[in-house]
């Protein structure tokens, strides 16, 4: 149950800037586009601008996609 709540809370975007140990991730939800700043302290990866990245929204990266 823990590993399906879990899921539910996990997005896909993709970084659009990198500054200041923080990434901005664009994605999409109900049609619209938002921003999510996250730290790459706490991130499983460091990812590149443009990259494709699961993340917890104003959280961390999880994984990024090659």
């Amino acid at each position: 149950m823990k590993d399906i709540i879990l899921a539910t809370l996990l997005l896909i975007g993709i970084v659009d800037q990198i500054s200041d140990g923080k990434a901005m991730i664009e994605y999409e939800e109900d049609g619209k586009l938002k921003y999510s700043y996250v730290s790459l302290d706490q991130s499983a990866c460091i990812p590149t601008e443009g990259q494709t990245v699961h993340f917890f929204e104003d959280y961390k990266i999880v994984t990024c996609v090659e």
